[in-house]
């Protein structure tokens, strides 16, 4: 819980910086907002990225963490398994998938930094060996791209070219697409963000657990149960969801400029539609094998 919230705080400190300020200035189109947003220290805004990528990664991975388990119990529940067969399958469930949501996360974070890594050294090996011909595309490109005049494109592109680790970060994006970011440990970003996947996976995906077996050792609720045939601790674990997808999306809303409350209904209906589903299924299978 304390490593949520210190990433969650971290990106709470980006929404502090000018380019907040900058955005809630256009979204009220206030011109001298505007103004004042753009004086102020350009440094925390190279860690812009890296800080939305860890926050998405926290977003995602506590949604599908949450949803997993949510499914999971939803279905246990439906077939009436005690409680000790339900710990022990979600459990494990939990950490294998957090496992492998995590070990997914570093591979593929890993090649796509081994790919921009690559064509980094590519552009570096062209512009030491074909200096005049590098230039020459960057022309084509300003001019065919973004309709410089010739000299104004020349001119553009002879000046980047004095500032070799822009003009290949620059021409990176121009040409392949690619950000390459200067600052970032091409090592460390995966395993931060591997790390990150299992902690928010696994932490939000102990909620539908951990509240149904401390509902079921520490309620008793067995009345209800018998009056309205379905166990009490499920009706807790769905009201936690409910509530920690609710948070999750207004998070997600916060940070991509979209209506909290939209982003929060949208991921509890997406939570309640899968725990729907795994519960009648489940009944529904139960039911056909207790018939044969």
């Amino acid at each position: 819980m304390n490593t949520l919230i210190r990433i969650i705080n971290g990106n709470s400190e980006v929404l502090n910086s000018r380019i907040h300020a900058a955005r809630v200035a256009y979204e009220q189109r206030d011109i001298e907002s505007s103004r004042m947003a753009h004086i102020g220290d350009l440094h925390q805004e190279n860690h812009i990225h890296s800080h939305s990528e860890l926050l998405k990664i926290v977003v995602f991975g506590g949604l599908d963490g949450i949803v997993t388990i949510f499914a999971l119990v939803s279905g246990c529940v439906a077939v009436h398994f005690k409680l000790k067969q339900i710990f022990t399958i979600c459990m494990g469930s939990l950490l294998a998938d957090a496992f492998a949501m995590s070990m997914g996360e570093y591979v593929s974070s890993s090649a796509e930094h081994e790919f921009i890594n690559a064509e980094k050294q590519r552009e570096e090996w062209e512009i030491e060996h074909c200096p005049e011909e590098e230039i020459s595309e960057m022309v084509e490109i300003y001019r065919n791209k973004h309709g410089f005049s010739l000299q104004d494109a020349n001119d553009m592109a002879r000046l980047a070219f004095k500032y070799k680790d822009f003009f290949i970060s620059h021409m990176m994006v121009e040409e392949l697409g690619l950000l390459y970011e200067v600052d970032e440990s091409p090592r460390l970003q995966p395993i931060k963000g591997a790390l990150t996947m299992f902690l928010s996976f696994s932490l939000f995906g102990s909620i539908p657990l951990l509240s149904f077996v401390f509902f079921e050792l520490f309620c008793d609720c067995y009345s209800l149960y018998e009056l309205y045939s379905i166990k009490p601790s499920y009706i807790f674990v769905c009201l936690c969801c409910v509530a920690t997808l609710s948070i999750l999306g207004m998070i997600k809303g916060k940070f991509c400029s979209i209506p909290p409350y939209k982003a929060a209904f949208t991921m509890v209906l997406s939570g309640l539609i899968s725990a729907s589903m795994s519960y009648f299924v489940a009944s529904f299978i139960s039911y056909i094998s207790e018939s044969i």
